[in-house]
């Protein structure tokens, strides 16, 4: 799959690089394909993000709005799922490294946080909590991989088509069934019931 977006190093080095641009429903369907994760044809999700080059780092800060599908665990219908996820990235040159497996909120976030002091656009000071620590490669930074993780990250851990949904309907127990059936009839009363059944007829 190509990757959809990829900015330039060289690019970054005229000042901050502003970015808003949807995120179609084919394109997230496939970043999302090994997952249970489906994507409806419609609305386009969208990325907004601004990323600033300081030294030979980038600062990446935005929102990701999408929406997707998932089973419900109550019933096991389709229940959509609203996504509203944060970026905020130091990424650092490094070495090619194996891509690592986002999770949903159930498993923990094994991303680094970043440990030293950098300076925004702004002059602010960005702390250890206020950015993940990751890397890229080459003269090339490439979000798909950091959207589809933002977006694994906000699933809920037990998403439901609705808070009222009551579930998948209990089968009737035999119980159940003998109940309207009323009492066996005993053997030996048989002949007694045909003549009664006869009797009325």
């Amino acid at each position: 799959m190509a990757h959809r977006f990829v900015f330039s190093i060289k690019d970054l080095e005229s000042g901050v690089h502003d970015v808003q641009e949807p995120l179609p429903c084919p394109w997230l369907q496939e970043i999302l394909d090994d997952t249970d994760v489906t994507v409806p044809p419609s609305p386009e999700g969208l990325l907004e993000a601004s990323l600033t080059l300081t030294g030979r780092n980038v600062l990446v800060r935005g929102h990701v709005q999408a929406t997707v599908s998932l089973a419900c665990a109550r019933c096991l219908q389709p229940a959509t799922i609203p996504i509203e996820a944060e970026l905020s990235l130091l990424l650092v040159p490094g070495k090619p490294q194996k891509p690592k497996p986002a999770t949903s909120k159930a498993f923990s976030n094994q991303r680094r946080h970043a440990g030293a002091m950098e300076d925004d656009d702004d002059g602010d000071a960005i702390g250890p909590n206020d950015a993940e620590l990751d890397t890229y490669t080459g003269d090339e930074i490439v979000l798909d991989g950091f959207i589809r993780e933002a977006i694994l990250l906000e699933l809920p851990i037990f998403p439901l088509c609705s808070e009222a949904c009551p579930g998948i309907g209990a089968l009737p127990s035999d119980s159940a069934q003998s109940a309207t059936e009323g009492p066996p009839i005993d053997p030996r009363l048989a002949p007694l019931l045909e003549l009664k059944i006869k009797s009325k007829a």
